[in-house]
């Protein structure tokens, strides 16, 4: 049997779960939020990772987008390249480049185009659920 030396520390008790912020989660959401046959019918799959502050923004952002037309349909989810900045120990920002297939339509035919979509994504620790939620996000304009 080893011991430890007093004061000596393994590596993995210093982790906690605010370590374990990944792409892999930042993916989860993507992929949930951004493939959708139309536009909102998505949105029970990424209501999880949502903030309760955030989940009621989005309530409202889909039940404003009811009275308006939507012009396209059937998005797939296709890759992202995510950079993630750690702002602190609770919160995290990520940048992502998202690339989607979309079926856009228009009153003459519909067409599958691939597309790409910035967007920004703030997180924030949530001690109750012991992981990082989605606070808020933003579509960043590509310049």
């Amino acid at each position: 049997m080893i011991e430890k030396k007093r004061g000596q520390v393994n590596q993995a008790e210093l982790l906690t779960p605010v370590d374990y912020f990944s792409q892999e989660q930042v993916n989860e959401f993507l992929i949930a939020y951004f493939t959708f046959k139309n536009y909102g019918d998505n949105y029970s799959n990424y209501a999880s990772l949502l903030s309760s502050i955030a989940q009621e923004n989005e309530e409202k952002r889909l039940e404003q987008s009811k009275f308006c037309p939507q012009f396209f349909g059937n998005s797939t989810f296709i890759k992202s390249e995510n950079y993630i900045r750690i702002v602190n120990e609770q919160q995290r920002e990520v940048i992502c480049k998202v690339t989607r297939k979309i079926d856009h339509l228009n009153q003459e035919k519909r067409t599958t185009i691939t597309n790409e979509v910035m967007l920004q994504l703030y997180y924030l620790f949530d001690e109750q659920v012991n992981q990082f939620l989605i606070e808020n996000y933003d579509q960043l304009e590509e310049s």
